[in-house]
């Protein structure tokens, strides 16, 4: 049994196991997995939509022949959830039929299932996007007039959900810093972008509740044996609360000389290994996708990515 056949048997077991029919374009394979599972679990395991959405993607992936990567799975599917897509804006449906309804997109198609390359938005983003290179997403969003069912701003916001990607597809390394563009859950941003997406929406939910925020909490606690640490988040925090908290500022925040300063001036103070206990305290560990990782994956044929 080769790779591809043993994948469409593993697939055809957790078919099975989860309580799901056997697709018409079933290989023989998979059916011998399927009654595997069948046999196993006579009494199927309780599902929800997002071992659903792993199922689907797993089939859709093995009808093109695109490897899933093992790191997908239904956890990391929730993980990288959204309540709106990142595009439209438009609260995400799902199983309703409708164009709202959330989807599963690759951001860069020619890289397969994997952490860092795959995003939540909605059918009618998904459909839109279709297989268009980077470049025409970003000419859409120059042009004056809708295009492909989208307006200019909605294209914006397409080139910013999928840039992270095609930073990597370039060979560059993940972004460090937001300066001000939305964080997309999922994308592959550098570890000091993703602590400045913790205190961003830590800082957000203070405002919401005037609780404290656990993310928060873990970042500081990781600084408490470092006196410079300490007195540099210290500073930065009253920074965020004045202009978060008071003055209402959302993600441009970032791009403000005065904050992202004081967060390279508490970013350096922090050790290596402080710095690798914030990344796993507020667990970004799973979406992390390194520049090493890609290479050792990316294409030998030297093309760039299409869509």
């Amino acid at each position: 049994m080769n790779e591809r056949e043993l994948i469409a048997f593993e697939l055809g077991f957790d078919t099975a196991m989860y309580g799901q029919c056997v697709p018409e374009d079933a290989t023989g394979l998979f059916c011998d997995g399927y009654r595997t599972g069948k046999r196993q679990y006579p009494h199927p395991k309780q599902t929800n939509r997002y071992i659903l959405k792993w199922l689907q993607i797993r089939r859709g992936a093995l009808c093109r022949d695109k490897r899933v990567d093992e790191r997908i799975t239904p956890e990391y599917l929730e993980q990288i959830d959204l309540d709106r897509c990142p595009v439209t804006l438009e609260p995400l449906t799902h199983s309703t039929g409708r164009d709202t309804d959330w989807s599963i997109d690759r951001c860069n198609n020619l890289r397969g299932y994997m952490p860092g390359n795959l995003v939540i938005m909605s059918t009618r983003a998904n459909k839109a996007k279709s297989d268009l290179a980077f470049a025409e997403i970003v000419a859409n969003g120059k042009c004056d007039e809708d295009a492909e069912g989208l307006s200019p701003e909605e294209w914006q916001r397409m080139a910013d959900v999928v840039a992270p990607a095609e930073r990597l597809a370039d060979g560059e390394p993940p972004a460090q810093f937001l300066l001000g563009e939305s964080y997309v859950p999922g994308q592959p941003y550098g570890l000091q972008a993703q602590v400045q997406a913790a205190l961003f929406f830590g800082l957000l939910l203070y405002r919401q509740t005037k609780d404290d925020d656990g993310s928060i909490g873990q970042i500081y606690a990781a600084t408490l044996t470092n006196k410079d640490s300490r007195r540099t988040f210290d500073k930065m925090m009253q920074d965020m609360v004045r202009r978060i908290v008071h003055q209402g500022r959302n993600w441009d925040y970032w791009s403000l000389k005065r904050p992202l300063r004081l967060f390279v001036e508490f970013w350096v103070t922090l050790t290596p290994s402080m710095r690798e206990t914030i990344g796993l305290e507020i667990g970004f560990d799973v979406t992390a996708v390194d520049a090493e990782r890609f290479r050792s994956s990316a294409p030998d044929n030297g093309l760039r990515p299409t869509h």
